[in-house]
C-alpha cells in the first residue's frame, strides 16, 4: 500500500470516528432533554428566549445560576424553602438549560447582565433582591452596576467576584480560545469524555459536601450532555478573563447592599479572595460563612434561605 493509500485510509477512519461520535453526541443531548424537560414557561426578548418559573409570593428574590448550571440547581432545594414566605424567580441564563441566544456578538458577562435587566423590566419588577451564584454572582454585580436602578439589594452565594489567572480545574478544559476547535470538540468529544468524568468533576463542585444521588435528574446536571453546554460554558470562561478585571474594579460603586456568603470548605471559588476582599471593598458589604462547599444551594438548603431572608429584609426595606 502507498503513502497516499495510508494517508486516505487513515483519514477515512477518522472521519467515520468523528461521525460516530458526533451521532452519539446529538443522541446524548436529545435523551437529556427529554429526561429533563422544561418546568416553566418561555419569554422571548431582544436578545434571547428565556426559560423561566416562579414560585409563591412576597418579596421578589431572583434567583442567577452559575456556570454550566440553569434554574434546577435552585429548585433540587432552595426555591421551595424561599417560596414559603417569597416570590421566588428562577431563569436558565442564555445558552444554559432551556434557554437560547437569538442573536450573535457578545455573550459575555456584561451582555447576561443586559438580558437580565429586560428580564426584570419585562415581568415588571421593580429593585428586587438579586441572588447569583457562582458566575451567576458575577452576573449580579454587573446588572448592579450597569443598571444601578435594576436591583434593591443583592445576595451572593459562593460568588465569582475577584479576577482569576486561571480556571479551577474543573473547568480548565473549558479554555478554548478557537471557535473552530470549540465547535469541534462539542460535537465529538466533549460529551463522551464529559460523561466518563461527570462523577468525578461533581465530587470537585461539591466537596467537601457529598454529592446528592439523585442531582442528575432533580438538579438537572443530566442537560450538561449537550454539544451547546459545552460551547456556552467555554465562551463563558473565557469572558471571566476578559470582564473580571473591570467588575472587581467598578464594584466599589455599587450603593446597593451586596451580602456575601460562601461555604468555609468551597474548593472551586477562594472565600478569602471571592467574599473578603470583596466585602471589605463594597460600600455596603458584609460576608458570612457556613459549613459546606460550593453547592450549598443543594446541600444546606436551610442554612441559604435562613441567610437570604435576613437579606431581603435589608433590601426590602425603606431606602
Amino acid at each position: 500500500m502507498s503513502m497516499a493509500q495510508i494517508l486516505a485510509a487513515a483519514a477515512a477512519t477518522m472521519a467515520v470516528l468523528a461521525g460516530g461520535l458526533a451521532l452519539y453526541s446529538f443522541a446524548a443531548g436529545r435523551i437529556a432533554e427529554r429526561r429533563v424537560p422544561p418546568l416553566g414557561r418561555f419569554l422571548d426578548l431582544r436578545g434571547a428566549r428565556l426559560h423561566y418559573l416562579t414560585m409563591g409570593t412576597g418579596p421578589a428574590v431572583v434567583l442567577v445560576h452559575g456556570l454550566t448550571g440553569q434554574l434546577r440547581d435552585f429548585t433540587y432545594a432552595l426555591a421551595e424553602q424561599l417560596a414559603a414566605d417569597h416570590r421566588v424567580i428562577l431563569f436558565d441564563r442564555p445558552g444554559s438549560g432551556h434557554s437560547a441566544w437569538r442573536r450573535r456578538g457578545d455573550r459575555g458577562i456584561a451582555a447576561h447582565a443586559a438580558i437580565l435587566r429586560e428580564f426584570l423590566q419585562v415581568l415588571g419588577l421593580e429593585r428586587p433582591l438579586v441572588v447569583g451564584h457562582s458566575l451567576g454572582g458575577a452576573v449580579a454585580l454587573k446588572l448592579a452596576i450597569d443598571h444601578p436602578d435594576a436591583v434593591g439589594g443583592l445576595g451572593l452565594i459562593c460568588p465569582l467576584t475577584q479576577p482569576v489567572e486561571e480556571a479551577p480545574p474543573m473547568f480548565r478544559a473549558l479554555m478554548i480560545e478557537s471557535d473552530a476547535k470549540r465547535w469541534l470538540l462539542s460535537h465529538t468529544l466533549a460529551v463522551p469524555v464529559g460523561k466518563l468524568r461527570r462523577g468525578e468533576i461533581a465530587r470537585m463542585l461539591f466537596a467537601p459536601d457529598a454529592v446528592p444521588a439523585d442531582y442528575g435528574l432533580g438538579g438537572g446536571a443530566l442537560l450538561k450532555d449537550r454539544a451547546s453546554v459545552f460551547r456556552t460554558a467555554s465562551r463563558e470562561v473565557l469572558s471571566v478573563q476578559a470582564e473580571m478585571p473591570g467588575i472587581a474594579e467598578d464594584s466599589g460603586t455599587i450603593g446597593v447592599p451586596v451580602a456575601i456568603l460562601f461555604g468555609r470548605g468551597d474548593g472551586v471559588l477562594d472565600p478569602s479572595v471571592h467574599g473578603e476582599r470583596t466585602a471589605a471593598g463594597l460600600q455596603h458589604g458584609s460576608l458570612t460563612l457556613v459549613d459546606g462547599g460550593h453547592m450549598i444551594p443543594a446541600t444546606r438548603p436551610e442554612a441559604v434561605a435562613a441567610w437570604l431572608r435576613g437579606v431581603a429584609q435589608t433590601a426590602n426595606g425603606p431606602e
